[in-house]
């Protein structure tokens, strides 16, 4: 009896490390995203807030991939290195140290490649897609929508690991941010 209580102790003790796995995660509708990725200026005309948000494109080192004045679409791209987290780090070690006790220290070779890899940055590429319309008389909105790509460098030519069609929104925040000082700079013709 207490060798099954301790069995499943033990049980209940390393499931627990994969339960937050399993949590249901919370998908934002179409209208959350929507409103989260869209702005309202009061400006003269569409060219204005276009050329807003080249100003602030430009600015943060994006490179200008399709610019279509009659459909006032802006597509641009930006290549980022992101460091690996803390998490993905420990894995590595993790994986180095158990594999290197397994093989009784023959595998401290692969352990030492798997941990240099745990130190290479990833490489993202970036790609925004601003899109702007009328509202009314004085009333222009901006819409942005990214599409990031996560490259791992430890491959022979870089690999896509995966890709993420929603960025966190601070990346909306910060970029609007952005747009009202950029707004507030041409308001005064500075």
């Amino acid at each position: 009896m207490k060798r099954k209580a301790a069995l499943f102790l033990i049980f209940i003790f390393v499931f627990s490390f994969h339960a937050p796995v399993f949590a249901k995660k919370e998908v934002a509708s179409a209208l959350d995203k929507r409103a989260v990725q869209t702005k309202t200026y009061d400006t003269k005309s569409e060219n204005e807030l276009m050329k807003m948000a080249l100003n602030v494109i430009q600015d943060e080192d994006y490179k200008i991939i399709n610019l279509d004045n009659d459909l006032s679409l802006i597509t641009v791209n930006k290549q980022l290195r992101k460091p690996r987290s803390l998490a993905v780090k420990m894995g590595y070690y993790t994986g180095a140290l158990l594999y290197t006790g397994a093989t009784f220290g023959i595998g401290a070779i692969v352990a030492w490649v798997w941990i240099k890899d745990a130190h290479t940055p990833y490489y993202i590429e970036r790609d925004v897609t601003l899109n702007v319309s009328d509202l009314s008389k004085d009333q222009r909105k901006i819409r942005i929508n990214t599409l990031e790509k996560v490259f791992a460098t430890n491959t022979g030519s870089p690999k896509m690991i995966k890709s993420i069609g929603e960025t966190n929104d601070t990346f909306y925040q910060d970029f609007f941010t952005k747009m009202d000082k950029e707004s507030f700079i041409n308001k005064q013709d500075l």
